[in-house]
């Protein structure tokens, strides 16, 4: 399995024990540990098309055209629903944090698990 694809499947797995571990220890909190971690997929996909545009400006000397317009709106989405998420008091902002941790630890995860040449 490569990276890419280790990472892929990791984050969602790892959300998912979170959430989880959430509804078992404190059920009320495992709606918000699933948006986080959903949040962490999402962001998780995005970031692919981030790398490949920063990898593509450090190969060509330059970046592609559009580039720091589509990074400024993935980051200004991200922080717009998670205030949108917040300021509704929609999901709990520890729940939250707790489920965006799949994201980190998914990749430390994939990193792992992934075969090495």
């Amino acid at each position: 399995m490569n990276l890419q694809r280790a990472v892929f499947a990791a984050v969602p797995l790892s959300g998912a024990a979170l959430a989880l571990g959430a509804f078992l220890f404190r059920a009320n909190t495992a709606p918000s540990v699933a948006v986080g971690a959903g949040l962490a997929v999402g962001n998780l996909w995005a970031l692919r098309g981030t790398v490949h545009v920063l990898a593509t400006a450090a190969t060509s000397g330059r970046a592609p055209p559009g580039s720091t317009i589509y990074l400024s709106l993935k980051l200004v989405a991200l922080f717009g629903f998670v205030w949108l998420l917040l300021s509704r008091h929609l999901v709990g902002a520890g729940g939250l944090a707790v489920g965006y941790c799949a994201l980190p630890l998914g990749v430390a995860i994939g990193a792992i698990v992934c075969e090495k040449r």
